[in-house]
């Protein structure tokens, strides 16, 4: 049986008898058919207890960071989308960390329409280029992934308005034998005023893993280089892997990179006979470099989860989702509103919205969501579930005004409370970068964890997290949105009707 590894070491023999009658009894119903579905295409990798720790806070975020790129010794890779162009105290943590150790190796993947958008000014890359040329390729390799959606006549569009076609969005943080999954960058609100989520992995396998989806991505990517050029840095094509330009021949671009992660992805059975409290199921989104088919994971991942825990007919589990950019995949919508399952969407606030009160066009970012937001809790009254499905707003403060943003992603299935004591059953997440939006499963590269436990510590710290979301978080109505300071203008509602694949 599939689960019998669930059971841990650290049980007294009377209390595991007890848990195998009851696991037993769970996997009959649900958690066996659910692992046999995810060995048909995801990778698994199980994990004992504390080698999962969930960071709540983004100081403590960014302490953790420079504390574990000191303290390597052999590796640090970081995927991101883009890292500040005036995080210097990064920078200094990653010179200091190469020049202590001469062993250490580090390599960087960025977007490279976000990392270098402000170019001929301060960039991303031109941060970052000095330590190529102090430390050489050999050490520092900076790599820039560009969509292959970007090509020919679009190329001649701005860089921010290009990064609409699709981006670099994984957040995956890798030093020596752990690593960090997000959906946090490396820039200065993210460590300081940015809500998000973090969790830390230590275990040497699942590091490897991320460390060989890290790279591919790279040697499909641009490198950046030291140049004469005004800027000091060009990006130049030096695939090894006879991986044809994306932006010159993106089909054929799609077919390589199809070929490898089919290979890279292949999905791995769970050994049995080893003792685990948790399983760890990484999914990803790589719509944009798969052809002809998409391959992709993550939604066949949360597809499948839904289905077996949330169904019309049970009410033993309930859910969380948030997203600091709510816009649900259709899928995933229906499923939850045809559950009797109880849930929780948790949205950003308009004031919680990095885009609040800036310039035009971006200034329309907040009504945008929040219309769709509305247009979810209008989804909840016609199927007649708002006494199981609340919506609730994010705010700390107002953006602009010394207050937190919202960027918090994930999804959370947890036993009811009337079903909580009664026996041993797991709690489910998902951790990573993806909004779970249509933007998310059809632009942008994504990478997001599934998370099965029954440790009761990683239970624990799961639910400290969802109620450190919550204590900022309040309920809204659909009354709520008719007050004159929420109304949503028709241009606002034309874009969202003729753009919502981007959002």
């Amino acid at each position: 049986m599939l689960l019998k590894g669930f059971i841990s070491r650290e049980l007294i023999p009377g209390a595991q008898n007890e848990l195998k009658g009851s696991l037993q009894r769970i996997s009959d119903h649900a958690l066996d058919d659910l692992l046999l579905g995810l060995s048909q295409f995801a990778p698994s990798f199980v994990l004992n207890k504390e080698k999962i720790t969930v960071l709540t806070e983004p100081k403590e975020f960014f302490f953790t960071l420079k504390n574990k790129i000191l303290n390597a010794r052999r590796r640090v890779f970081l995927s991101t989308l883009y890292i500040g162009k005036s995080e210097y105290e990064l920078y200094t943590v990653l010179h200091k960390a190469l020049s202590l150790n001469m062993d250490l190796r580090v390599s960087i993947l960025m977007d490279a329409l976000r990392g270098t958008r402000e170019a001929p000014g301060p960039t991303s890359a031109s941060l970052l280029v000095p330590l190529i040329s102090l430390f050489g390729r050999h050490r520092v390799d900076i790599c820039m992934y560009h969509t292959p959606n970007s090509s020919g006549l679009k190329r001649i569009l701005p860089s921010r308005v290009n990064e609409c076609w699709g981006v670099q969005h994984m957040k995956i943080y890798g030093f020596d034998d752990e690593v960090i999954l997000s959906g946090a960058n490396l820039s200065c609100e993210y460590f300081t005023n940015r809500q998000d989520r973090y969790h830390l992995f230590s275990s040497p396998q699942l590091t490897d893993f991320y460390a060989t989806i890290h790279q591919f991505i790279s040697s499909i990517s641009y490198k950046l280089v030291p140049s004469d050029s005004p800027e000091k840095m060009a990006l130049v094509w030096l695939s090894d892997t006879n991986c044809p330009e994306p932006t010159k021949d993106p089909e054929n671009f799609r077919r390589h990179s199809t070929s490898v992660l089919l290979k890279l992805l292949k999905p791995t059975p769970i050994n049995t006979n080893e003792v685990f409290s948790t399983i760890v199921y990484p999914l990803f989104q790589f719509s944009p470099i798969f052809k002809p088919y998409d391959f992709s994971t993550e939604k066949k991942g949360i597809c499948l989860i839904l289905d077996t825990f949330l169904s019309s007919q049970s009410t033993d589990y309930d859910w969380i989702l948030t997203s600091g950019y709510f816009n649900t995949d259709k899928d995933y919508s229906k499923r939850l509103l045809t559950s009797s399952s109880k849930g929780c969407v948790i949205v950003s606030s308009q004031q919680a919205n990095s885009f609040y009160n800036s310039p035009w066009p971006s200034k329309m970012i907040p009504s945008a969501y929040s219309f769709l937001a509305e247009r979810f809790l209008l989804d909840v009254y016609k199927a007649n579930k708002q006494d199981n499905i609340h919506l609730e707003e994010w705010k700390n403060g107002c953006h602009g005004e010394g207050g937190w943003t919202y960027h918090a992603k994930g999804l959370w299935i947890m036993p009811s409370q009337e079903n909580e004591d009664k026996g041993r059953k797991p709690y489910i997440t998902f951790i990573g970068s993806s909004n779970f939006s249509r933007r998310s499963h059809s632009l942008d590269l994504e990478a997001t964890a599934l998370i099965i436990t029954f440790d009761t510590e990683l239970k624990k710290s799961l639910r400290d997290e969802i109620e450190n979301f919550r204590n900022y978080s309040k309920k809204v109505d659909l009354s709520d949105f008719s007050s004159p300071d929420r109304k949503t203008g028709w241009f606002v509602k034309l874009c969202v009707w003729i753009l919502g694949k981007m959002f």
